[in-house]
């Protein structure tokens, strides 16, 4: 029969401690404490427990303090868990009957298992899972050593026959890495390394720490000189299984210095071909790629991580450490992003669920997720997310159900906490949901004083709760997206709401990474037509314009552009004529121009209109469009239209794939199904400023690209409008002639975006010689 002994040094660890006691009972025959110097409830704690507590006075040096708590101990077998680690619940009840199994075999000192360091601020995320002696003989010879970083070595003379014997069957957990904790425990490193230096000198293993130490206190520049220095050393010098670890540290902190990518790749690639295992690598390529827009490589280098990822990771007693772990669920949801941009729906689900399944406390990716499962079936819908929060804090999505609609799905999740204003908005009870909100906010306010940030959060929450009360399906939904213009964006937003004559929505898609316009949109969140979603997770706005789509309610369809303006009565009048009209699939107005300042600039009225208004026959209109190269419709604030008549809508920022022309392609799209009614009187006003994305160099070659490409799928493909060869000649004329506009900036774009230019030049002087020479 063995005897265990579980031992542990402490100081100031009442928090730690219970924990640690209950995880060694199962197996334990004696729980020795040993107390440096606790001012807490530690000692009176370890007491009550029943615990052998000894004092040993505190001199930096935690193998001594750990070599003390092993003569203390009398068992056969030690197990030495620091009072933050504890064993899962499997392990500990099987732990004792598999010590007894491997007792009589006295080759084995030792077992190395799993330990996982987990944060505790984030449920419980797996940062990293390394391999550690935790459970080893009682033996003279096993001592630890070192001051900090400490770790068993066997010492017995002559004998180097003794093993230690890997196995998966048990599992350390470890929250000493929590956010919380994480910064201090780093100074407290740090003054340790720095104080053995002082006394020893330095050391390749000391650089290692200095490298750990610096990149928790996020000193990047440290980090990377210390790091660097490591791996140029000695591998033996600076500890088993190191090396991994250190470029993670190095590259790590070239990331958080913003290195060029140069370096970047030549460091991945270095450490990829070193460790082919280690899927961080692979995943930070693909993140590099995915940001230069190189999709196709991003694919394949996230799909090469993850497979290496789920694979069975090497298990030699020289692996100590697997990086990348913290990693998983981040590469998954850039999987879902790279699938996203792909326009590969059922794989970016797929990359969602994974990721919310290593943590899903990711609130970005869980927003997501929850729009991508919308339009499943709730039984689906509330099956998936049962099983992603089985056991788990479910407190994030809560606060994300109960910023949407309410739904048989946010009732199940959001029925528990009863009397809640979440409660009552997910029972559709909008009256109680209000008062409730109010007296929750009011309640808060009052600890303010304690706590400023948790009351204003407690206020953010029920302006979103109650922004999307009860929305009737407003025959107008105003489509407003907003990118860090708060400036220009709030006198958007009047003009929206100043509109008077007809059932309306306003929608507010913002993907600013600051809190401007959430606060400053909170003292509007009172009119019951708006809703505002703050889309961080947002890259592009592409991203931020799809929402639009499963969020829009309207017969009738308005983009506002956060720069600018809707004139009074441009949705009543636009909206009659629509209904009026079933031959009208547009209305736009005359343009009005203003600066930045919100001055009028005078331009030239394209439409020759008789009257308040002209109908203008579609297909006329639209080969003019196209051949001349031209948009007297607008920009897509000064036009009206039925949701029900386009295809291509404008969701995700662009129309059949054009970027700068988008506009004109969806004009052209409406018009091959009618006529294009104008109104005489400016209806609103379009501003012109230096942020303009129109006015980039690259965005005027590109529309020239695209206006040829446009001209060419009308001839070839959609044959609309009558358009013919001779149209198609003549806009190629026109743009050749453009050409030499554009020209001087030929060095202030990207070399191959002119260099497309140029090949569309010479295709389009091709088919003009081909025209003149019959």
């Amino acid at each position: 029969m063995i005897r265990i002994s579980a031992c542990v040094i402490v100081r100031n660890e009442e928090k730690n401690l219970p924990r640690w006691i209950e995880g060694v009972r199962p197996f334990a025959d004696e729980l020795i404490v040993v107390d440096t110097g606790s001012t807490d409830q530690t000692v009176e704690l370890a007491r009550r427990a029943g615990a052998e507590l000894y004092v040993f006075p505190w001199r930096d040096d935690f193998s001594a303090a750990k070599n003390y708590a092993l003569d203390q101990a009398t068992g056969n077998w030690i197990v030495f868990l620091d009072a933050d680690e504890y064993f899962d619940p499997p392990s500990r009840q099987s732990l004792r009957a598999y010590l007894e199994q491997i007792d009589g075999n006295r080759r084995i000192a030792g077992l190395v298992t799993p330990l996982y360091n987990i944060d505790t601020d984030q449920d419980d995320r797996v940062i990293t899972k390394q391999y550690q002696m935790r459970v080893f003989r009682r033996d003279r010879y096993l001592r630890f050593e070192g001051s900090i970083h400490e770790a068993v070595y066997n010492r017995e003379p002559g004998q180097r026959s003794r093993i230690l014997k890997k196995t998966e069957q048990f599992s350390i957990c470890h929250t000493g890495y929590s956010t919380s904790i994480l910064k201090e425990k780093g100074k407290r490193n740090l003054a340790l390394i720095q104080a053995k230096i002082a006394r020893d000198g330095e050391s390749p293993l000391m650089d290692n720490y200095l490298s750990d130490c610096y990149g928790i206190l996020k000193d990047y520049e440290k980090t990377a000189h210390y790091a660097a220095k490591a791996l140029d050393a000695d591998p033996a010098l600076v500890g088993v299984g190191q090396r991994e670890k250190l470029y993670t540290n190095l590259i790590s902190a070239k990331l958080g210095l913003k290195a060029p990518r140069k370096e970047l790749y030549e460091l991945l690639e270095k450490a990829e071909r070193e460790f082919p295992q280690a899927y961080l690598f692979l995943g930070w390529q693909a993140a590099l790629c995915f940001d230069e827009g190189r999709l196709d490589e991003a694919r394949t280098l996230i799909g090469k991580c993850l497979a290496v990822s789920r694979e069975e990771q090497a298990q030699t007693a020289e692996c100590m450490t697997t990086s990348g772990v913290a990693n998983l669920p981040v590469f998954e949801s850039l999987a879902a992003r790279i699938a996203r941009a792909r326009g590969e729906e059922a794989e970016e689900a797929e990359h969602l669920w994974r990721s919310l399944s290593l943590w899903p406390g990711q609130k970005e990716v869980l927003r997501r997720y929850l729009q991508v499962i919308e339009l499943w079936p709730n039984e689906r819908q509330i099956g998936c997310l049962k099983q992603l929060f089985a056991g788990k804090n479910t407190d994030v999505l809560e606060v994300l159900l109960a910023e949407g609609v309410p739904s048989a799905v946010t009732q199940h999740f959001l029925r528990r906490p009863a009397g809640s204003y979440a409660a009552a908005a997910a029972a559709g009870d909008w009256g109680q949901a209000a008062d409730l909100a109010a007296a929750e906010v009011r309640a808060a306010r009052e600890d303010g004083g304690r706590d400023q940030r948790g009351w204003t959060d407690v206020q953010r929450k029920a302006w979103r709760m109650l922004s999307v009360r009860d929305r009737a399906a407003g025959k107008v939904s105003v489509l407003l997206p907003t990118f860090e213009r708060p400036q220009f964006f709030e006198q958007a937003l009047k003009s929206a709401l100043a509109q008077e004559g007809v059932p309306l929505e306003v929608i507010v898609c913002d993907n600013s990474r600051d809190d401007e316009t959430e606060t400053l949109i909170a003292k509007y969140l009172g009119d019951a037509r708006l809703s505002y979603h703050h889309n961080r997770s947002a890259r592009t706005k592409a991203e931020n314009f799809r929402a639009f789509e499963r969020l829009a309610t309207g017969d009738y369809f308005q983009w506002l552009m956060d720069d600018d303006i809707l004139l009074p009565g441009k949705l009543r009048k636009m909206t009659e004529m629509l209904e009026k009209r079933p031959e009208v699939r547009l209305v736009t107005s005359q343009r009005a121009y203003i600066d930045a300042e919100g001055a009028i600039i005078e331009q030239p009225k394209p439409f020759p209109i008789e009257g308040s208004c002209g109908v203008f026959d579609g297909a006329q209109l639209g080969r003019i469009m196209l051949r001349e190269r031209m948009n007297p419709i607008g920009e897509p604030s000064a036009v009206l239209f039925r949701r029900a008549d386009l295809t291509d809508h404008y969701f995700d920022a662009t129309c059949r794939g054009y970027r700068t022309i988008s506009d004109v392609a969806m004009w052209l799209e409406l018009m091959e199904k009618g006529d294009c009614a104008v109104f005489a009187q400016p209806l609103s006003c379009y501003r012109r400023h230096a942020a303009q994305e129109g006015q980039q160099p690259s965005v005027l070659v590109l529309s020239r690209i695209e206006w040829f490409e446009l001209n060419t799928e009308y001839l070839e493909k959609r044959r609309a409008f009558d358009y013919g060869g001779a149209d198609y000649r003549a806009a190629c004329r026109g743009l050749l002639s453009d050409s030499e506009r554009i020209r001087p900036l030929a060095k202030r774009v990207r070399p191959d975006l002119w260099e497309l230019y140029e090949g569309c030049l010479g295709t389009m002087r091709h088919i003009v010689e081909e025209g003149n020479n019959p």
